[in-house]
């Protein structure tokens, strides 16, 4: 699936969560009451472990919201990368030619071509720089951000 359609997945069970969390509260409520009557410890301690499971739900929630955006955030770096190949195989292959800065409008478009190859290197760079560490093969923690 498309981080598109992930994210309306992710949102729709976030509503559905934050829609529910009234009947938590009343089901709170009742069993605080429920174990004012009776005093049986289970009760409390039920309403402890739903409390807890309702929150790590949350918790996953969230992560998994991060690890969306991360991936994006991965998948448009490598987008831009590609692109970023492309445009440095078209500025070899221009400067490859014998024609190139022989005259003004050649050396004009070197130079355009290589303002384009800066501004994606800094919109990589910006992105890289949002991207979490990540494990090497080598199993040492190489970092996204530039030195």
């Amino acid at each position: 699936s498309t981080y598109p359609t992930l994210m309306k997945r992710h949102d729709a069970l976030k509503s559905e969560l934050t829609n529910n969390e009234p009947h938590l509260d009343k089901i709170k409520a009742e069993g605080a009451i429920i174990n004012d009557i009776t005093n049986n410890p289970m009760v409390l301690a039920n309403i402890e472990e739903l409390q807890k499971a309702w929150d790590d739900l949350n918790d996953l929630l969230e992560e998994k919201e991060r690890d969306l955006q991360k991936a994006e955030k991965g998948r448009i770096a490598e987008e831009k990368l590609q692109d970023l190949k492309v445009l440095v195989a078209d500025l070899d292959s221009a400067l490859a030619s014998p024609d190139t800065g022989t005259d003004p409008s050649s050396a004009k478009q070197i130079a355009k071509k290589y303002d384009m190859i800066a501004e994606e290197i800094n919109g990589l760079d910006l992105i890289c720089e949002e991207l979490p560490e990540v494990e090497a093969d080598s199993g040492e923690a190489v970092s996204a951000q530039k030195d």
